[in-house]
């Protein structure tokens, strides 16, 4: 193939000018990931703190962009240690996906080069966040790590539920728990007697009425627990401006699920659709409505779709002790990985950085436990 040319770039020239080739990729991406889209990064750049150092590395091949990855210095309070040159894919509380943006055609070449080039701008170890292991993205990348004669290490894994089956709902219902699959089905009929109860799907930001739809999950969000503990996009000025520019830019790459008791909002999802899957980002729901259990009832709207063929897969984003463990019952396997940016790094630089990446690792789980804790 052609020599792959790279680039070490400000996110503020490629958003003005190549929002247009950044989709193209992120669609003939080996592993789509909507979470380095550039709807996402963008909001990121503007609004969320801690990201006006962002920059971005890019691999072109004949002019075309075949690879894109973000990246962040790491602060010292999570381990930046002077010297070690430690940078980190985009990670913040709402990436939920570190895969590099690599075309399909040439992943493991595109992926050496952008090595190569982070190394040349001062990039001298990296920190690959929340990679999928299941599908075809992380062998791609590690190819490209074995090309370049790096040796990465995995540094932290958990697993998250997923839905990637093709059996009937109720035959996928029939694998739960006795208990499970009663709360479920007896959430179901009693939606389907009230007889006002409607759920749909908006394909794409410019659905009609998905604007007035987005609007109505962040205000259910922001009227729940997230709302009291902080942690609803609408809580503070700063996400809700990067959630509506996620949304303004997302075109149809944003898919909205809502749930509505006549003609009231109950329940709301925010989901992310690439090629090959939907990534559930983030749910709300009207806890006024508990007995007909809304949240229960727009997941299972979800795992329908999905039985029925209209998405291949569903990442549900989210961790290991949601409840969502016991109702979408495939799992996604996600690892964090430290290496170098190039084999002739010194082994104590690595060391040290392995060191710094695990101890910030440690105070990210000891912080989501303790989350776990508050919401009971």
């Amino acid at each position: 193939m052609s020599a792959i040319a790279t680039a070490w770039e400000h996110p503020g020239t490629l958003l003005k000018d190549g929002r247009a080739e950044w989709r193209d990729l992120l669609e003939r991406s080996v592993e789509p990931n909507p979470f380095y889209d550039h709807s996402f990064v963008g909001a990121c750049h503007a609004h969320l703190p801690g990201h006006r150092d962002l920059r971005i590395v890019t691999a072109r091949a004949e002019g075309r962009l075949v690879g894109l990855l973000p990246v962040l210095p790491l602060p010292r309070a999570r381990g930046g240690l002077p010297g070690l040159g430690l940078w980190t894919g985009l990670w913040n509380p709402f990436v939920t996906s570190g895969m590099p943006l690599l075309d399909r055609s040439c992943a493991p070449e595109a992926w050496a080069a952008m090595n190569a080039a982070l190394h040349r701008n001062g990039v001298r170890q990296l920190v690959l966040p929340l990679l999928p292991s299941t599908h075809e993205g992380r062998p791609a990348v590690e190819a490209g790590w074995n090309a370049a004669g790096i040796a990465a290490t995995e540094i932290a894994a958990h697993e998250r539920p997923a839905i990637e089956s093709r059996l009937t709902p109720k035959a996928y219902r029939e694998r739960y728990s006795r208990k499970r699959r009663r709360n479920v089905e007896g959430r179901i009929k009693h939606a389907d007697k009230l007889g006002t109860v409607v759920a749909r799907t908006l394909p794409g930001a410019g659905e009609p009425d998905a604007a007035e739809v987005f609007e109505a999950f962040l205000t259910l969000e922001a009227s729940g627990w997230k709302g009291e503990l902080g942690t609803a996009l609408a809580s503070r000025p700063d996400t809700a401006a990067f959630a509506r520019e996620v949304f303004r830019y997302g075109g149809d790459i944003v898919h909205l699920d809502i749930l509505t008791v006549e003609d009231r909002a109950a329940a709301a999802n925010f989901n992310f659709v690439v090629p090959g899957a939907i990534f559930a980002f983030k749910s709300a729901y009207d806890e006024r409505e508990s007995v007909l259990g809304p949240g229960v009832v727009l997941d299972h709207h979800l795992l329908c779709q999905v039985l029925e063929g209209r998405y291949a897969r569903v990442d549900s984003c989210a961790d290991e002790t949601h409840r969502l463990m016991g109702e979408w019952l495939e799992r996604e396997r996600v690892a964090t990985f430290v290496a170098p940016t190039s084999a002739q790094e010194p082994a104590w630089r690595t060391l040290a950085a392995k060191a710094a990446v695990l101890a910030a690792w440690r105070g990210r789980a000891r912080a989501k436990a303790l989350l776990a804790r508050i919401r009971g």
